[in-house]
C-alpha cells in the first residue's frame, strides 16, 4: 500500500508485489543512492521531495533516511527522489501516540512531525523560518486534492483489511488545515 499512497500523492516509488508473508517483488527502478552531501537545496525543496515529507508526516513514516530513498539525476545537479522501504508507515506504536491527541490538530500535527522528524530530510527545512505548525506551502485546495486522491485508494485499503490506516491518514491532512 505504500508505494500506491506515494504515487497517488506524486511521489515517484517503484510499484511492488507480496510474494509471501516476508517477501515481494519491486519494479525496477533507474536511480541510485545520493549521498548526503550531493543533495542541494534544489533537490530538498523540489516538489517531489515536499509530496514525500508531506506523506511520511501523514501516514507517521518514522524511517525516512538517506538509504530509503533513491535520487533520479535531472541533468541539473539535482535528484528527483524516489520513495523506497515505506514499511514504517502506520507503525502501531506512532499511530498511538498520535491519537493520543484526539482532535488537537495542533497536537497531532507536532506529534508527527517529531515521528517523522529524525529520518526525515525534508521537514526540517520546510519551515525554518518560523514555528508554525502548518505547512505553508500547501493550501486548502491541495489538501483537498491529497485527500481526494487518497481517498481513491479505498478499495485497495478494504481489499487489504487496512481500511483504518487510510482513515488514520485522512485524519492527519485535516490536521495540517491552517488553524
Amino acid at each position: 500500500l505504500g508505494s500506491d499512497v506515494a504515487r497517488a500523492m506524486g511521489v515517484p516509488s517503484p510499484r511492488l508485489r507480496r510474494t509471501g508473508p516476508k517477501s515481494y517483488l519491486s519494479e525496477w527502478e533507474d536511480s541510485k543512492s545520493v549521498e548526503a552531501g550531493q543533495v542541494g537545496e534544489g533537490t530538498i525543496l523540489s516538489d517531489q521531495a515536499k509530496r514525500m515529507a508531506l506523506m511520511d508526516l501523514v501516514t507517521g513514516n518514522w524511517d525516512r533516511k538517506e538509504s530509503n530513498w533513491l535520487g533520479r539525476a535531472n541533468g541539473d545537479g539535482t535528484y528527483t527522489p524516489v520513495a523506497i522501504d515505506n514499511a514504517a508507515m502506520w507503525s502501531p506504536k506512532y499511530v498511538r501516540e498520535v491519537d493520543e491527541f484526539g482532535d488537537d490538530a495542533l497536537g497531532r500535527v507536532r506529534r508527527l512531525r517529531i515521528i517523522a522528524g529524525p529520518g526525515l530530510f525534508v521537514v526540517r527545512n520546510l519551515n525554518n523560518r518560523r514555528d508554525t505548525e502548518d505547512i505553508d506551502w500547501l493550501s486548502p485546495e491541495d489538501l483537498d486534492i491529497v485527500k481526494e486522491r487518497l481517498e481513491a485508494l479505498r478499495p485497495r485499503f478494504v481489499a487489504e483489511g487496512r481500511e483504518k490506516d487510510l482513515d488514520w491518514t485522512l485524519r492527519n491532512v485535516d490536521a495540517l488545515r491552517p488553524l
